[in-house]
């Protein structure tokens, strides 16, 4: 444990032992106001600016005809994903609703393992080259032509894994910029097309829904100033307890936050398993060469960020671009995504989650080019997080002492908690059966999540030097801790600031 991980483990302890004093030393709910009532207030905000001011924002994709034509190249980075998840994939891609003016190519970045090469009918190897990994190790990657149901595909296989962030970077240094033009040019024969509109990103264990490419496209080719479209992460409808535990709380966050977000153009975080960019945007651009630096010092979050970071990190490498970049989340484009099923393979995804959210809001908070509300909320997420111990207490405290408060401390309570809820019950309930599902895992949520949410951060912040990936679908083995101080170089002199 260096100083400075040292330091912030201090403050934590501090910041929530001085709150939890305060709560215990205080009238009955003032500290609840404080630390639990100040999210659930953001939330309740949200809600009534959704419901008021939602018909004077236009947030979806015009239904005319198309006018433009769209080239759409869709990236699957895979690991050690299972055949049967990697074809749920492709076929959903395949299925896609694709007009005559959307085009629609893949390619997979298989990262050190082909686990599921029967699924082809043919792999005819068209190209192999070296490259240097974003952790600068030399590395080489093999290009093969694939015939997958009749549908022709590229796929690169790298021979050494360098992890998923590798695999966006690579396709983005092919595509984006111009670091291989000479691939990008035997790729582009291939296609038979002489150039990308948009990259669709997406995850080997996701299943896409079929409007989701020509919506997404859509909405970019008829507001030019959006750069990006993310669609909406749900999970498959299991009545198991980690599916229901998770279903509910992506879909509750997403619903009252994100989509809230997206109506100026700013949300924080595009999920990895179901985001379009516009790759001709100079923010995106930008955003591919800023989100492959290398930490310039030894600051734990710059480390943590630049190391680990992916979903966030790509999103505040494109906010940090300009005030006048837009985002927006497509409501009416689902994304199925199979979310883990074990305590261990859930408890190293949060890790990673969390410590992310951490660095991510740090940086929207303390970065260039953000709007002062964002920040505001940043600062209010960060808050949230970090005092999710004194939550627990606080609400301990407090229903001990239910009898003791005042019939208008109780009334606005049930205001502040019921009125994002029964937004999303509103939703749910227009869902059918499936909502019936994000019930169930609403009610299962309200019994564990405190303790499961103390759990995760204490776990997160106690090993938040730790760079490594963590557990991955497929994976046998446990997590590996890596120093701060080893597995990367560190680059000197640069001129950028911690982001």
């Amino acid at each position: 444990m260096n100083l400075q991980h040292f330091l912030y483990l201090l403050f934590i302890v501090l910041l929530n032992g001085c709150l939890i004093t305060l709560g215990v030393t205080s009238p009955v709910g003032v500290i609840n106001m404080l630390v639990v009532g100040v999210t659930h207030f953001r939330d309740t905000f949200f809600v009534l600016i959704r419901i008021l001011f939602k018909p004077c924002v236009r947030m979806q994709a015009d239904e005319d005809d198309d006018e433009a034509l769209r080239n759409v190249l869709c990236v699957i980075p895979t690991y050690k994903e299972e055949a049967k998840e990697v074809t749920a994939t492709l076929d959903s891609l395949i299925a896609q609703e694709e007009t005559k003016l959307v085009h629609r190519r893949i390619v997979m970045v298989c990262d050190g393992y082909l686990r599921f090469g029967e699924i082809f009918s043919s792999m005819i190897l068209i190209e192999s080259f070296k490259y240097k990994t974003y952790k600068q190790k030399l590395n080489q990657v093999s290009i093969f032509f694939c015939t997958y149901n009749g549908y022709d595909l590229i796929l690169m296989l790298k021979h050494e894994n360098a992890g998923k962030k590798d695999s966006l970077i690579l396709v983005d240094n092919i595509f984006v910029d111009s670091t291989f033009t000479e691939i990008r040019q035997v790729l582009l024969k291939f296609y038979n097309i002489t150039e990308f509109h948009f990259i669709f990103h997406t995850d080997a264990d996701s299943v896409i829904s079929p409007n989701t490419l020509r919506r997404h496209s859509k909405i970019m080719q008829t507001n030019p100033k959006i750069s990006g479209v993310t669609g909406i992460v749900m999970v498959p409808e299991k009545y198991r307890f980690w599916s229901l535990f998770q279903g509910f709380q992506y879909y509750y966050g997403q619903l009252i936050r994100r989509l809230t977000e997206s109506m100026w153009g700013k949300p924080t975080c595009m999920p990895g398993c179901t985001n379009m960019v516009n790759i001709t945007h100079d923010c995106i651009i930008e955003a591919s060469t800023r989100y492959q630096k290398l930490p310039s010092r030894t600051h734990i979050f710059q480390v943590k960020n630049r190391l680990q970071g992916t979903d966030r990190r790509y999103t505040n490498c494109v906010l940090q671009h300009s005030k006048d970049v837009r985002l927006v989340t497509d409501g009416e484009a689902r994304c199925f995504t199979v979310p883990p099923q074990t305590f261990k393979h859930f408890r190293s995804q949060r890790k990673r989650w969390t410590s992310n959210a951490i660095t991510g809001y740090f940086f929207i908070l303390t970065g260039t080019n953000i709007p002062w509300f964002v920040r505001v909320l940043a600062a209010i997420d960060l808050f949230r997080i970090h005092t999710c111990v004194t939550r627990l207490v606080s609400t301990a405290l407090l229903m001990s002492h239910i009898t003791d408060l005042q019939l208008v401390q109780i009334i606005l309570m049930v205001l502040v908690f019921g009125i994002p809820y029964f937004y999303f019950l509103f939703f749910a309930i227009k869902l059918k059966k499936y909502g019936l599902f994000l019930f169930t895992g609403s009610i299962v949520s309200k019994f564990v999540s405190p303790f499961i949410t103390v759990y995760n951060f204490l776990y997160c912040v106690y090993y938040f030097t730790d760079i490594s990936w963590g557990l991955s679908h497929g994976a046998v083995k446990g997590e590996r801790v890596i120093s701060v101080t080893e597995d990367y170089p560190v680059k000197d002199n640069d001129p950028e600031t911690l982001v």
